[in-house]
């Protein structure tokens, strides 16, 4: 599994969860700018997707009552975290998401 593949999977667990606010497939096709670029920092890898290729809660996020279209995606790892951010077209980040490792099972 790629890790663009990895992260899209993530970012839909994440924020499949976010509720409803994001449009129908219809209405994301006629308002979305038509492509994501997904960065991972930490392997330097930049990947390029169709907006219609990944589920609506990626390509779309919730800001102020208001549905914006997320062009950019950016993942890094720091330690054994990884963090997610992602932006609109004029640069803005919508939001940050810190995900943390699992603790150890009870002995």
């Amino acid at each position: 599994m790629t890790r663009v593949l990895q992260l899209t999977l993530l970012l839909a667990l994440l924020f499949g969860c976010a509720g409803r606010g994001t449009p129908s497939a219809a209405e994301a096709l006629d308002a979305h700018p038509g492509e994501i670029t997904f960065i991972d920092h930490g392997t330097g890898e930049t990947k390029i997707r169709d907006a219609a290729e990944v589920p609506e809660t990626i390509a779309w996020a919730t800001v102020g009552g208001e549905r914006v279209a997320v062009v950019r995606v950016e993942s890094r790892v720091m330690g054994d975290r990884r963090e997610i951010q992602r932006y609109t077209a004029d640069g803005t980040m919508v939001d940050s998401t810190v995900s943390t490792p699992r603790p150890p099972p009870p002995r």
